[in-house]
């Protein structure tokens, strides 16, 4: 068995698909459905339904890969909040297929929906944005019963959110976002509490400091990183879910120089997709 069936059919007695590019033309469309210059949009790509939803955990990120520490941060994060659901949310800002580099997208979707099927309040949503103010404006159409949202993030995220470079009107942005997502923050790397309570007692961003809460995070997950798994450092097994483990391993998508069957199903993928145009 390859790493192609680890993104095929799971169900029990059922042989691994023989088209397993097949399984993953759906990824490819919704995701290539997300028009960038169009206004913000989140679908979902499997998982818990939006309905009914009053209280929603959002983390962001690439998942390239999913490793353990995202696990961990939207568990804590939900039992924090108190949330319905807890959503790993992927931006589709950017989709590059005739050039493989690291993960596809669609692999990295299809993982994460393996990943959450046992667990029915959890989904996996993707978007046409990387701002979190344009990814709450998505979100909260994607949710109509929407009362509360929270963001997980890094240090290292929350301090990109108050920077002033990245806005035309910053205390304008701010407020808009503030007003409707709060953020709950977990310390990486070298970054600590009292970083975060500096930041937050500047003057600039007091006014924000009741919308940001820390999550505290076990020294060891703190260090697990997407990059550190696709650097191939000895640890990097250990950081993943089993599952993505063997598609890493199997499917040599990290290696330096891709081998032929991952680069030759993401060629065959577009094929697919431009043969249903």
């Amino acid at each position: 068995m390859g790493f192609e069936s680890l993104c095929g059919s799971q169900e029990p007695g059922i042989a691994p698909t023989a088209s397993p590019v097949g399984e993953l033309l759906p990824y490819h469309q919704l995701v290539t459905g997300l028009d960038p210059t169009k206004a913000a949009v989140a679908k979902a790509a499997c998982g818990a339904s939006p309905s009914g939803v009053r209280r929603l955990v959002a983390l962001p990120g690439s998942f390239n890969p999913l490793h353990r520490a995202h696990l961990a941060l939207l568990g804590a994060a939900v039992e924090c909040w108190s949330a319905d659901t807890g959503a790993y949310v992927l931006s589709a800002l950017t989709v590059d297929k005739e050039r493989v580099s690291g993960m596809l997208l669609e692999d990295r979707l299809c993982l994460l929906c393996r990943q959450i099927e046992a667990n029915p309040a959890r989904a996996v949503l993707v978007t046409n944005r990387g701002l979190y103010v344009d990814q709450t404006a998505a979100l909260s159409e994607l949710f109509p019963s929407l009362e509360a949202l929270a963001f997980v993030t890094g240090y290292d995220k929350i301090v990109q959110i108050f920077d002033p470079r990245y806005y035309a009107a910053r205390d304008e942005s701010l407020d808009a976002l503030f007003s409707k997502a709060s953020f709950l923050v977990a310390p990486r790397g070298d970054a600590t509490k009292g970083d975060l309570k500096t930041l937050l007692d500047r003057s600039e961003n007091l006014k924000y400091a009741n919308r940001v809460t820390l999550l505290p995070m076990p020294d060891e997950l703190a260090e697990i990183s997407s990059s550190r798994v696709r650097n191939h450092t000895d640890e990097r097994f250990a950081d993943v879910p089993e599952r993505v483990a063997r598609f890493i391993r199997e499917s040599g998508c990290y290696d330096e120089s891709v081998p032929a069957a991952y680069a030759a199903r993401a060629q065959s993928l577009l094929e697919a997709a431009r043969a249903q145009l």
